[in-house]
């Protein structure tokens, strides 16, 4: 069984993950690959969506992820257009030009870090990504948990 102190432990390497790659997207002057803008782009790679359903896939709130994506559609990355369902409400796609974008970046980072785990044996890769795999799923069962905490409201 998983002890609490474990638990808390790999959340914090995982921050330090991330801490990681947006320093180093700030010292290249970039915006961060990670950030709420690169998380609406890959939503959108996947599927149109209103603003709303972008900020909870991203985690992110409505004014923060529209902010995001208003500078996506002056980047040209993404275009919003009126929802058929509902003349009041819009739905943001992807571009060709964003697609692009996003493919790029992921290429330009994926080679960089190939770079880096060049000693790596395949053996450890395939372990790291077994990993990888298990973790984001139960990250994903514990955002569940804490979703349900939250509607609950707290315990007394």
């Amino acid at each position: 069984m998983t002890r609490t102190g474990d638990a808390g432990a790999i959340l914090r390497e995982l921050v330090r993950t991330l801490r990681i790659f947006r320093l180093a997207e700030q010292r290249r002057g970039q915006r961060s690959v990670w950030g709420t803008a690169s998380g609406v782009l890959q939503c959108l790679e996947l599927h149109d969506a209103r603003l709303s359903e972008l900020a909870r896939e991203v985690s992110a709130s409505v004014s923060v992820t529209s902010r995001a994506v208003d500078a996506l559609e002056v980047d040209g990355y993404v275009e919003r257009r009126t929802d058929r369902n509902d003349g009041r409400a819009c739905v943001v796609s992807i571009t060709d030009r964003g697609r692009e974008h996003l493919r790029e970046r992921h290429h330009e980072i994926a080679d960089g870090f190939a770079d880096v785990l060049q000693d790596w044996p395949d053996e450890d890769i395939q372990q790291a990504l077994d990993v990888l795999h298990r973790l984001n799923i139960r990250l994903e069962d514990l955002t569940v948990l804490l979703r349900d905490t939250d509607r609950k409201g707290p315990s007394v």
